[in-house]
Order: structure tokens, then C-alpha cells, then sequence
């Protein structure tokens, strides 16, 4: 389940949010230590994932609303 309308970091708390929610939000073999749907930010500045499933920061305050909310992979399952 997605949503669209924002950046595409906003875009996957919004939908985090929604499959957490109606607990849609595991992925048995998933790419996070907790197994769930988490966003992963590690792309560096040479464009390149460190896990191969990373996604690029959006610039404004996603990534801090992803931990606030348990769908960072900083943090997931919290």
C-alpha cells in the first residue's frame, strides 16, 4: 500500500503509518534486523546504497518523523 502527494519520504510515513496500522507492515524476509518495512537512509554521497535497499534523505524533516514513528530502520519495531 502507497500514497502520493508529498516528497517520497513524507509519502512512505504516510503509508508506514497505514500498514503499521493494519498490521500490513511485515516483511518476513526483509531487508531490516526487525523484518518489518522500514526506510533504510543510508545512500552516501557517491549515490549508493550500503544495504542495496537504501533510500536517499528528502532534505526537510522525514527522516526525523521516521524515527519518531518507528519506520526508520534506525529504529524499527519501536
Amino acid at each position: 500500500m502507497g500514497v502520493s502527494g508529498d516528497t517520497s519520504c513524507g509519502d512512505h510515513n504516510v503509508a508506514w503509518r497505514t500498514r503499521h496500522a493494519l498490521g500490513l507492515d511485515k516483511v518476513p524476509g526483509g531487508p531490516t534486523n526487525k523484518h518489518n518495512d522500514a526506510i533504510i537512509y543510508d545512500v552516501g554521497s557517491n549515490g549508493k546504497s550500503k544495504s542495496g535497499f537504501g533510500h536517499p534523505t528528502c532534505g526537510h524533516k522525514e527522516a526525523d518523523v521516521a524515527k519518531q514513528i518507528g519506520a526508520s530502520a534506525d529504529n524499527a519495531g519501536k
